[in-house]
């Protein structure tokens, strides 16, 4: 009976409910569930079965609680075959798969469910589901630099996109004026956006709803920047992931500081290119420092680029932590701090670990991962927006 019950459930998994999940899986929309890829044991094809998504906040483990045990194909495919591809969102990742006879899958599960609704939810249907519980660890390869690290970023572009919406707002609305924003902005639909002032803010009503908060975000967080380099008070003006940043263009910075841009080789090409295009120049002193954070330390580029420790410094690091893997995080977060000299600022937003991984219970949050700036929670609709005070 229990071997008849296993046959039926995997045949209803294999072509009823996994095929939609696997299709959701792939394109990277449905958060609590990741895409599996082996190597079929027989024909050495690629295989791929959507699990649950069980990946660890520190992004260095995956844990997969098989519903029916050595009876799935992928776990065996697993033991001829250790070496596997997890797509985690929207990006692969590799790693080296066992399976663990003696572990409890069941206690495994409630850590899991620890982590988030998401992961409560994926529990609850193994438990209906499974016949022979059993778990499945994999440890992840390190990161690989990513497309940042190779070409100008896209993140870069699309916070420029939104600063330059946000000029389109009427003045006494707008949460910063940016007005060199527009002109980092290269992509043939993002320009067709900016043409139309209602078709602009249109997007951007419709960004709301889909992801609320994130507009708000991005233009609240370039508010905060404008207000700590107003307030003056530093020698040294560091842009971690400066992107396409304008501040340099915008504020008249005191006589002799220094503004330290440290990103990818490749986007500080590309900025530098379409400044040089617009023959425009910054009104403080730029010191480019090429850096991919996943794999440098921004220490050693800032330092051969003639930053000093012992001189006030305003460090800015925002917008880069939720693409970093865990351990390039807290490195870069430690060499930030210990550029801070006595009466410097460090300036940095973060996002919850469970609205990364899909797995959290804010309503808001669960379309894209809206973030958050330490405890500061925001809406951005055009229309409920308070004035600057």
């Amino acid at each position: 009976m229990k071997a008849s019950k296993e046959r039926a459930l995997q045949r209803l998994q294999k072509y009823v409910f996994n095929p939609p999940a696997k299709l959701l899986a792939g394109a990277g929309v449905l958060p609590t569930t990741s895409l599996l890829e082996t190597t079929g044991r027989r024909t050495g094809r690629p295989r791929r079965t959507p699990v649950g998504n069980g990946l660890e906040p520190q992004g260095e483990t995956f844990w997969i609680v098989a519903e029916h045990g050595r009876g799935a194909s992928w776990v065996r495919n697993i033991e001829a075959n250790p070496h596997v591809r997890i797509k985690v969102g929207r990006r692969w990742r590799t790693g080296t798969a066992a399976p663990l006879p003696d572990d409890d899958p069941r206690a495994r599960q409630r850590k899991l469910a620890e982590l988030g609704l998401g992961k409560r939810i994926t529990a609850a249907s193994v438990r209906a589901w499974g016949t022979r519980l059993l778990t499945v660890r994999i440890d992840l390869d390190p990161a690989p630099s990513r497309a940042v690290a190779r070409r100008s970023s896209r993140t870069a572009e699309t916070n420029a996109l939104e600063r330059a919406a946000e000029r389109l707002l009427p003045p006494n609305r707008r949460l910063i004026d940016d007005p060199y924003a527009r002109f980092f902005v290269q992509r043939r639909l993002y320009k067709v956006l900016l043409a139309s002032r209602p078709v602009a803010l249109r997007a951007l009503r419709w960004l709301d709803s889909r992801y609320p908060g994130l507009h708000a975000e991005v233009v609240l967080r370039a508010r905060w920047v404008d207000e700590l380099v107003e307030a003056g008070g530093f020698e040294q003006l560091v842009l971690l992931g400066a992107g396409y940043d304008s501040t340099a263009l915008r504020h008249e910075l005191p006589p002799g500081v220094r503004v330290f841009e440290v990103d990818s080789l490749h986007t500080q090409r590309v900025k530098r290119a379409l400044l040089q295009k617009r023959r425009l120049e910054s009104k403080a002193a730029i010191v480019h420092c090429p850096c991919d954070f996943e794999v440098d330390s921004p220490v050693g580029a800032l330092e051969e680029a003639g930053f000093e420790r012992e001189r006030r410094s305003l460090i800015v690091w925002l917008g880069v932590s939720c693409y970093l893997a865990l351990g390039a995080f807290r490195d870069t977060l430690r060499d930030a701090a210990s550029l801070t000299a006595r009466g410097g600022k460090l300036l940095l937003d973060y996002m919850d670990p469970d609205v990364i991984d899909g797995t959290t219970s804010k309503v808001g949050a669960r379309p894209n991962g809206c973030r958050s700036a330490g405890s500061r929670t925001c809406s951005g609709s055009p229309s409920s927006r308070r004035q600057p005070s």
